[in-house]
């Protein structure tokens, strides 16, 4: 099994002097956080990687295609960068930036997977995306939406039930409009 060993180090702009920036590889966009990658078999980025991907699935049609991109583009999204280091001032920016970056990912990729029929791919994807932020409203709609068209009104008002206080008024209405047999 061949396997490769990656070291990477995130350094913050204001912590390390011009020589050092550019002795571990230079300038980054990442707003005070530099991804310095090393490794024994060629270089990976998966800051660079996942922002690729992310753009590759908003242009794939196929369905299964776009499945396998939004997969390889989650397995490299485990959450913070630095979660010991979240409340860091110089890392807060580049941290928004990824989680808002991987919510929009998942919240278009249920949507594409809800418009082609593809509920159990679209069900997962909320679930996966949720245990990140449980309260995230439109996330919450929609595994609602999902749960509704999966498994019917009485599974889907269970789980409505402990969510609704986490939605906007905005969702609500979207799953009132959705699921005509649940009561809300």
């Amino acid at each position: 099994m061949n396997h490769s060993v990656v070291i990477v180090i995130l350094v913050s702009a204001a912590g390390i002097g011009q020589g050092h920036r550019d002795a571990l590889g230079g300038e980054s966009s990442l707003g005070g956080i530099e991804p310095v990658c090393s490794a024994v078999q060629g270089i990976v980025t998966d800051v660079g990687l996942f922002e690729e991907l992310c753009d590759s699935i908003e242009m794939e049609n196929n369905p299964k295609k776009r499945y396998r991109l939004y997969e390889a583009a989650v397995g490299l999204y485990s959450g913070n960068l630095l979660p010991r280091l979240s409340d860091n001032i110089y890392f807060i920016p580049s941290i928004t930036y990824y989680q808002g970056l991987y919510f929009r990912l998942a919240g278009r990729y249920i949507e594409r997977q809800t418009e082609c029929g593809e509920y159990v791919y679209a069900h997962k994807a909320a679930k996966a995306a949720l245990a990140f932020d449980p309260f995230n409203s439109s996330l919450n709609m929609h595994l609602t939406i999902l749960l509704y068209q999966q498994s019917g009104a009485g599974t889907a008002n269970a789980f409505y039930t402990g969510i609704k206080r986490h939605l906007t008024e905005a969702h609500i209405q979207r799953i009132k409009q959705t699921c005509p047999n649940m009561i809300i």
